[in-house]
């Protein structure tokens, strides 16, 4: 059985991407919790990778 994670833990994961560097940002952040588990699903939005040749 899952239920939803508590609003700490989805207040601490929200805020660790946006301390790490390259990452601008995240949308549908999803979380659950099954037994003693947690589940987090999260879309990154990254700076471009700007180390190659490549046009």
């Amino acid at each position: 059985m899952t239920r939803a994670a508590d609003e700490e833990q989805i207040t601490g994961i929200s805020i660790e991407p946006l301390a790490t560097p390259g990452v601008l940002g995240f949308h549908e952040l999803r979380a659950r919790k099954t037994g003693d588990m947690r589940l987090y699903v999260k879309y990154e939005l990254i700076e471009p990778f700007r180390g190659s040749n490549i046009e």
